[in-house]
């Protein structure tokens, strides 16, 4: 053999070599695994949102994904001009190996959208929204009640809901989503209230043809807001059946298990129950305002506070932590329990309104 022919040789060998060991440090292929309500264009959210997670091409996590690497847009499935919307990439609970991207349109687009997941400007991911996909604000009922639990894959009917209503007969569930209500006695149940207007707030609700109707007694019925703005959300999406109903805009139970003042009972939707009334408990007004004006006027929800859970839980405190006002007794002696055992538990009261004699006995006003 030659002196160039073993000269050759030695390079082929070479380049063999060093491509072995480029292939052998070079990264597993990745992908990106996308799910959730925000890939569905039909089902309208006032805030839509998609899981997305990074895996290898065994399928397991990257242990840590820095935001910062990843990146999404929107595009026009026809002319692949890009669509903008006011969106938020945030880590859920799991920290940095899973995330939740949430966008919220604030226009309605009649056709399709591709949603990309690229991870250090490499597309992992490619999914195509079916149109139209509607606003929040848009006015553009497209089915009946039980098309939206259809979308939202909600069981037939929440065995919570039978347990609530089961005390009251005038109320019939049925299987097929439908609640036939008697509404003579709403006004009754009004009529009982009437002479409390500083101790009670209810509000006499009705829907007719998709539209809301109210009326209101007490003195702070403030309130409403919040369940206007349930109400809105939904005739906004879907046909609603015909319905009347009683909300208790207070934060105490109204609904006693004795009740004689009117008959036969109906209930009374509330923000708040006990074991000793019957009040159907809904969302709290924070969790709707939380949901219905997320990203807008309103920062802190169900979701952005899993981003701001930066401490693993093993790094925390194990002790509990409270802050409120005096609305009730048993309150004062969540502070006497911290007082007594301060290792377990942090407790104070913000402000008092009906044991101003007993502040020095507890502490005093503590800030938020």
């Amino acid at each position: 053999m030659s002196t160039r022919q073993v000269a050759m040789c030695s390079v082929q060998l070479l380049y063999a070599l060093l491509a072995s060991v480029t292939f052998a440090e070079r990264e597993p292929p990745l992908r990106a695994i996308v799910w959730g309500p925000g890939l569905r264009g039909d089902f309208t959210l006032p805030v839509r949102y998609i899981f997305i997670k990074i895996q290898n091409k065994n399928g397991n996590s990257l242990p840590e994904v820095s935001p910062s690497d990843l990146f999404v847009e929107f595009r026009d499935a026809s002319s692949g001009s890009i669509k903008q919307f006011q969106a938020d990439l945030l880590r859920t609970a799991e920290g940095n190996t899973s995330f939740l991207y949430r966008y919220r349109p604030h226009n309605s687009y009649p056709g399709n959208i591709v949603f990309n997941v690229f991870y250090k400007r490499q597309r992992l991911a490619s999914e195509t929204i079916n149109g139209p996909i509607y606003s929040e604000e848009c006015d553009c009922p497209s089915g009946t009640q039980r098309w939206l639990m259809d979308q939202a894959r909600c069981p037939p009917i929440s065995p919570q809901i039978l347990t609530d209503l089961k005390p009251f007969p005038i109320i019939r569930p049925e299987y097929n989503r439908k609640v036939r209500v008697a509404i003579c006695t709403d006004q009754q149940v009004m009529q009982t209230f009437y002479d409390l207007p500083y101790s009670v707030s209810v509000c006499n609700y009705i829907i007719k043809q998709n539209r809301i109707y109210r009326k209101c007694m007490g003195e702070y019925v403030g309130f409403t807001m919040f369940v206007d703005a349930i109400l809105t959300s939904l005739v906004r999406k879907v046909k609603l059946p015909d319905v009347d109903f009683i909300v208790n805009l207070g934060d105490y139970p109204l609904a006693k298990q004795d009740e004689q003042r009117y008959s036969p009972q109906i209930p009374i939707l509330s923000w708040c129950g006990s074991e000793d009334t019957r009040d159907v408990v809904m969302p709290t007004y924070e969790l709707v305002e939380a949901s219905v004006h997320m990203m807008r006027r309103v920062a802190l929800d169900i979701f952005s506070v899993q981003d701001r859970t930066s401490h693993p839980f093993e790094s925390r405190l194990p002790s509990a932590f409270w802050r409120g006002r005096d609305s009730r007794e048993e309150r004062l002696q969540l502070v006497k329990l911290s007082q007594n055992e301060p290792h377990l538990l942090n407790a104070s009261i913000t402000n008092f309104f009906f044991f101003r004699d007993q502040m020095s006995k507890f502490g005093g006003k503590t800030p938020h």
